[in-house]
């Protein structure tokens, strides 16, 4: 029996955005467009500015994707922003092209300390590149390795990250060390084991996957207690390209049950014409 042509194109839809999203994009943070104007002992150079550009992005993708990088929502004063790392590395000093981030503890020390809760919001947004990051590119699929999420005695620390930006699925490390919790309403919280790793230790490290979206946000979240010293810094790092962590350490993907926005609206569309059918 032929096909209809309406159901045909539906079809003719959904294969072509499958076929999209079997190209998974590596990202690296290696061209920013604003010079490095501060320099931390161990991490390296730093950005202090709460925007931040950066080039082609997915060089490998045969597509030009430009990013930005924007800081909010700091709980201050008791937490201060100090900056972004482009080019940074597992291994300090050796350029690695992942993009850290930095914010720090400013409450004070001893019996005067402003301890408690705090967090900073990162969103990163993808433009077609050339557009001077005015037109917005949903990636058809790509994944981002968060490590260095592992605190300390003094300081506990966690990330929040949100279905309705595109997330597919995440994954932990086989130790366990990172535990996720689902916060309702499509939050899901992420919570570092409380020791300090280093950097490229996949105990402190998760692994995210999007799908079809133009812009991400984590809330990095700390909770500063007594007996921590000022100017505690809060680090985590973003790997794009798997050039630090390999994927491996971890433990089978969690699928997120929600579809991505993109899927709802292919569905609702072939909805509609069946219901026109009737």
């Amino acid at each position: 029996m032929p096909i209809p042509p309406r159901i045909a194109c539906v079809v003719a839809i959904l294969l072509a955005a499958a076929s999209a999203s079997s190209q998974t994009y590596d990202l690296v943070f290696n061209n920013p467009v604003q010079q490095t104007n501060a320099t931390h002992a161990v991490l390296g150079d730093y950005y202090t500015g709460t925007s931040f550009d950066f080039l082609n992005v997915a060089p490998a993708s045969g597509q030009w994707v430009d990013m930005r990088l924007t800081v909010a929502d700091i709980t201050t004063p008791r937490y201060g922003y100090m900056g972004a790392a482009p080019d940074f590395s597992g291994t300090p000093g050796v350029p690695g092209g992942d993009l850290g981030l930095i914010y720090s503890y400013q409450g004070g020390s001893g019996v005067g300390g402003n301890f408690g809760l705090g967090s900073a919001t990162y969103n990163l947004e993808f433009f077609q590149g050339g557009s001077n990051f005015t037109n917005p590119f949903a990636i058809p699929d790509f994944r981002i390795m968060i490590y260095e999420v592992d605190g300390e005695a003094t300081q506990d620390e966690g990330i929040m990250i949100f279905a309705d930006n595109g997330l597919v699925s995440y994954q932990l490390p086989t130790s366990s060390q990172v535990s996720v919790t689902d916060q309702g309403a499509g939050q899901f919280l992420f919570n570092a084991p409380g020791i300090d790793y280093p950097f490229t230790d996949p105990r402190g490290a998760f692994l995210l996957r999007y799908q079809n979206t133009s812009s991400i946000s984590l809330q990095v979240i700390a909770n500063t207690h007594s007996g921590s010293p000022n100017n505690n810094g809060v680090l985590v790092a973003l790997d794009g390209d798997f050039s630090t962590i390999n994927p491996g350490s971890l433990s089978a993907p969690v699928y997120v049950p929600e579809p991505s926005s993109a899927g709802l609206a292919m569905l609702a569309a072939a909805g509609a014409i069946f219901r026109r059918r009737r």
